[in-house]
């Protein structure tokens, strides 16, 4: 199929699935012309199609080039080579197209790089940008670095990732403005000075943040190292809008865990996501979260983890979806269902689990089937360089004959590499008894 007959195809699926009225039986099929169709409609096709795509179609007249202009522009990456030769002659002229640009993405920036953050005029060009992506990015000076950086940025900014060294400055996040905009914030908080516990030591969060972002939905935090000065965000904010809490950072203290489990509560009317990536707390913490009465759909969490949050009676009433990952310094499965209280998620029906965590030794499936003993559905997840053992992924389930007969609402198993398709395996169990196979479903 040639490109103007692959967007002919796309145009006449959009086409039918907004149409106000069903076509009558036996009426003559409409003829689809991209003539026909509203420059805007395509605009949204093409956002829908990898670029490479939408260069080709660009190239096959110059009305369909221009077409593409507002698509090509939509999402661009800026790095340290293409920023003088290719955007900052745009800038320099004000280039309308640059008033179509939504999504930027920072690049690696080399020790000779332009420092866009730090400048500020760059970001400046893009009236209408919503995401800025900057995890690529040098890292942001402090709280006074990231109020420059928003500063920088247009009205309509929704989602904001970077990373930022804590430097000791939360003093001078303002406490009377707001940005009401946002509703995506990703900071990962490093030091320049490892090691320096009084560098460390003056590092904080402001208490005030979540006053200064009232929409936000999505906060992921990711802390590189032990914050001391945490409890005036930790035991006081709120976030009214937030819907998706991650944390990833180091082992926490018993402390930590009564700060986290206070967070959980206070915003436990709205979240419905939680995801705890390298996050450990003591066994004793456990009792902490009785009380918290967070009611969330989803939790990606080790399992030493997803017990110690099992403790709510309201969490295990309500959630559905667990995805289980690699335990922190080495903990096992095991050694959590030992050391902490037990607990049944009942009506968890998804599990996804990272195969790392299995191949690692960190998890067991028994310990699994105890936990989450109602679920319908596995998948398993693979890192980018362990695609190649899906089939070691299927054998090893095929040997766990206890987890696959204790699990007996157990339907299916997908294995999800990396880059690669899908395969997903169906429960076949014998009616007397016996070895559980598992049979590939063919695609069509």
């Amino acid at each position: 199929m040639n490109l103007t007959a692959h967007m002919q195809a796309l145009l006449a699926t959009a086409l039918k699935n907004i149409s106000p009225q069903a076509p009558k039986a036996n009426a003559p099929r409409a003829e689809v012309s991209l003539d026909d169709v509203p420059p805007e409609l395509i605009h949204e096709i093409l956002l829908l199609v990898p670029q490479p795509f939408i260069l080709n179609f660009g190239l096959t007249s110059r009305k369909n080039y221009e077409l593409c202009q507002r698509a090509l522009h939509y999402r661009i990456v800026l790095t340290h080579e293409n920023l003088s030769s290719l955007h900052f002659p745009k800038i320099a002229r004000d280039d309308p197209a640059l008033r179509w640009v939504k999504e930027l993405k920072l690049g690696y920036q080399s020790d000779s790089g332009w420092d866009v953050l730090s400048d500020g005029s760059i970001l400046t060009a893009f009236p209408n940008l919503r995401l800025l992506d900057a995890l690529g990015h040098a890292p942001m000076r402090g709280w006074a670095g990231l109020l420059h950086v928003i500063d920088s940025l247009p009205s309509t900014m929704t989602h904001l990732s970077g990373n930022m060294y804590c430097t000791g400055d939360s003093h001078v996040w303002p406490t009377e403005r707001t940005f009401p905009s946002y509703k995506s914030l990703l900071l990962t908080l490093k030091t320049e000075h490892y090691g320096l516990e009084d560098i460390v030591g003056h590092c904080a969060i402001p208490a005030t943040l979540s006053a200064s972002f009232p929409c936000l939905v999505n906060l992921t935090m990711d802390l590189r190292f032990r914050l001391r000065d945490t409890s005036g965000f930790w035991n006081g904010c709120h976030f009214p809008a937030l819907r998706s809490f991650t944390l990833i950072r180091l082992p926490m203290a018993h402390e930590d865990g009564r700060a986290l489990a206070s967070l959980l509560s206070r915003h436990a009317t709205t979240l419905r996501e939680i995801s705890f990536t390298e996050v450990s707390l003591p066994a004793e913490a456990a009792l902490l979260f009785v009380h918290v009465a967070c009611k969330p759909d989803h939790v990606c969490a080790c399992i030493h983890m997803a017990i110690i949050l099992g403790q709510s009676p309201s969490l295990c009433s309500t959630l559905r979806t667990l995805h289980i990952i690699s335990c922190f310094h080495g903990m096992t499965g095991i050694e959590s269902v030992r050391v902490l209280p037990p607990c049944v998620l009942d009506v968890v029906h998804t599990l996804h689990v990272d195969m790392d965590a299995i191949t690692e030794g960190a998890l067991q499936l028994d310990d699994v089937s105890r936990l989450v003993p109602n679920i319908r559905a596995v998948t398993v997840h693979f890192r980018l360089t362990d695609s190649h053992k899906a089939a070691q992924a299927l054998s090893h389930f095929k040997t766990q004959q206890t987890f696959l007969w204790n699990c007996t609402a157990l339907e299916k198993i997908v294995l999800l590499p990396v880059e690669e398709e899908s395969s997903t395996f169906v429960l076949v169990r014998p009616p007397k008894g016996g070895l559980v196979k598992l049979r590939k479903i063919q695609r069509n």
